[in-house]
């Protein structure tokens, strides 16, 4: 153990036991607890794409809009949150947490998104730089630039008894019919994507965010967690985020 202490009050090792040596001891033990480097966790994203994170990716459908202004704010806003999140992390992965859960579904909901806004936007002379958007390939851009890991997992996969990745190359493994509801497929496809962090991380500590804009669907997730109809493995620490684009907020529902 030691016997003397730094004193910056006389600039002089001190004994540590004595009533200056007490202070300085006591100054240093402060100081390391408000300055000393946080724990680092291990963040997994289980992210919507469409009217939420497709925001990092279709600034031309914004223009389209006329609504570059709203476009900024909530850019910001979920930047900002990502950002804080995995600030600290020694890991990042990501999910598809969108309800294109196959690849046949990523490519029909592509197109309704993309008819839709050719349909109703405003500004004509940005047609021609609108395109039908890929939540895989954008997901694939986006863990490539932020060298995050990313999890190819679908629920179609589950549904079709294949192994995890084949309906994201696959066109021809589609989902069930029998997810009846939105709501009821983002809570399969969660307690798919627990379960298989799971069976990968047993004994690792991870921070599990779901990110929706969906009011149905939140209040889904929501309830299934409070009833325990998702479990939720121990080790496993889940939050769920929504990012309303239309009312410019951001919050932590649980």
């Amino acid at each position: 153990m030691y016997k003397r202490i730094y004193s910056p009050l006389s600039k002089k090792m001190v004994p540590i036991t004595s009533q200056e040596g007490l202070r300085c001891l006591e100054q240093y033990i402060r100081y390391n607890k408000k300055h000393r480097c946080p724990k680092y966790k291990r963040i997994v994203i289980s992210a919507d794409y469409d009217n939420c994170w497709s925001i990092f990716f279709n600034k031309n459908c914004y223009l389209l809009w006329n609504e570059f202004d709203e476009y900024k704010h909530n850019y910001k806003l979920l930047k900002q949150h990502v950002q804080s999140i995995c600030k600290h992390a020694k890991f990042v992965g990501l999910f598809c947490g969108s309800a294109r859960q196959s690849k046949y579904d990523d490519y029909q909901i592509g197109m309704e998104h993309f008819n839709n806004i050719q349909s109703k936007g405003k500004n004509q002379s940005l047609f021609h730089k609108i395109k039908p958007r890929s939540a895989f390939k954008d997901y694939e851009y986006l863990t490539k630039r932020k060298k995050w890991k990313l999890f190819r997992l679908l629920l179609a996969d589950k549904d079709n008894k294949v192994r995890t990745g084949s309906a994201w190359k696959s066109s021809k493994y589609r989902l069930s019919t029998k997810h009846k509801s939105t709501g009821e497929l983002k809570v399969a496809m969660l307690q798919n994507q627990l379960d298989y962090l799971h069976k990968l991380y047993p004994s690792k500590s991870i921070d599990f965010y779901f990110y929706d804009d969906w009011d149905v669907v939140i209040s889904a997730v929501t309830k299934a967690i409070k009833r325990k109809q998702l479990r939720i493995p121990s080790m496993i620490r889940v939050h769920v985020i929504q990012f309303n684009q239309s009312k410019q907020s951001l919050q932590q529902i649980c």
